[in-house]
């Protein structure tokens, strides 16, 4: 936030990881490089809609690895008069290289509604990712991927990785290999919380289980999905795992 504010591109950039990734409700940007980012980005549009500075009026904790995190902020941009102009409800995937840590992606849920409009949201957004596991679960590729958004993204083991289409997701979920290289039978639900709510975008904290044939748990795991509604379908557009 005390790069943003300087307003100097290159070094925003710089508390940035690349490739960096920004999946939100109105779609995904992946940015290669950091000179990619610096020349695409004019503080001048900003600037333009009476921004002065932002600031985080609440910042939390939701995962934390040995080389990865997710945090959770809630920001607002003000004027010259110290007057709100905008909030927005941001998950930040920050991450570890070469002891450095940086901000890999910012799942951007959108502006955050009054509390007593956020339930029935959530449920949508936690209905999806029901019938996502389920689908997993089924050893179904066609209906998992069709539980996602596109494009989408994926983070995990250091990677990120995109996918375009329904059908090139469907393509590269082999159940079988998945199960002989974790000795997976399925996976369960620990927790599930949807813990940023907009109209067309959530934040959904997950805690997973993998088990094994005789029941007994493979792994423990935290995962983040942003679910988003792209254009009436709600869908999971971006996924960060900790998953083995």
């Amino acid at each position: 936030m005390e790069t943003w504010n300087t307003r100097n591109p290159a070094a925003w950039a710089g508390s940035l990881n690349f490739p960096h990734a920004r999946p939100s409700q109105e779609g995904l940007r992946v940015w290669a490089t950091e000179d990619e980012y610096v020349a695409g980005f004019d503080y001048a549009v900003v600037i333009a809609t009476g921004w002065d500075h932002t600031e985080f009026e609440d910042l939390q904790l939701v995962h934390e690895g040995d080389t990865k995190a997710h945090v959770a902020g809630r920001w607002a941009r003000y004027d010259a008069g110290g007057n709100i102009i905008r909030r927005n409800l941001v998950i930040y995937i920050a991450t570890e290289t070469d002891n450095q840590w940086e901000i890999q992606a910012r799942f951007g849920a959108g502006v955050p509604l009054p509390e007593n409009e956020e339930q029935p949201i959530a449920d949508i957004a936690i209905a999806k990712v029901e019938e996502h596991v389920d689908a997993f679960n089924a050893r179904d590729a066609v209906a998992w991927a069709a539980t996602l958004n596109y494009p989408h993204l994926r983070i995990a083991g250091g990677e990120l990785t995109l996918t375009e289409t329904d059908e090139e997701s469907a393509s590269q979920m082999d159940f079988d290999v998945f199960a002989e290289r974790f000795g997976w039978n399925h996976s369960e639900l620990d927790e599930i919380e949807a813990v940023q709510v907009a109209e067309d975008g959530v934040n959904v904290a997950l805690t997973f289980s993998r088990y094994n044939a005789a029941g007994e748990v493979v792994s423990t795991f935290n995962t983040l999905y942003l679910v988003t509604n792209d254009n009436g379908r709600w869908g999971i557009r971006a996924r960060s795992s900790f998953a083995p």
